[in-house]
């Protein structure tokens, strides 16, 4: 394998292997961030009715959801709407919520970090395959 070859392949991986590790490190933070917030008693858990639920699917096959909810806070009533892909809701649906103590309408679906890992995993693993392509190619080729 000469060396225009290696590097065609090497440095668009090492950069997709760069972004991937950059995005997991941005989200494991963001995640400890709400988490340690949720501890300190700025977020509070509560539960939110689904009001209306649309799921639309584009020309591309792809699935867009529009989701309105509705938690009450303190005897005052809250509304929200999400783009988020909620599992499992329909209208009426309950669900758990953490909404900012000092800001009611400030409000995460979801404190877990795990839920950031579908995002960042697939592209180290896109950086790494990118990068270990060619070797493998080469190794299956010359059998």
């Amino acid at each position: 394998m000469n060396e225009i070859y290696s590097r065609k392949y090497l440095l668009p991986g090492l950069g997709i292997l760069m972004l991937g590790i950059v995005g997991l490190i941005y989200f494991y933070f963001d995640a400890q961030t709400k988490w340690e917030n949720y501890e300190d008693g700025l977020y509070i858990e509560t539960q939110a009715e689904i009001t209306y639920y649309n799921r639309t699917r584009n020309s591309d096959g792809d699935y867009h959801y529009s989701i309105n909810y509705e938690y009450i806070v303190d005897n005052v009533t809250y509304s929200g709407h999400t783009t988020q892909n909620l599992s499992n809701v329909r209208v009426g649906t309950i669900i758990t919520i953490y909404y900012n103590s000092e800001n009611p309408n400030d409000v995460e679906f979801n404190l877990n970090f795990n839920n950031y890992l579908y995002y960042t995993i697939p592209i180290i693993a896109l950086g790494i395959g990118y990068m270990v392509y060619p070797f493998v190619r080469d190794y299956f080729s010359y059998r």
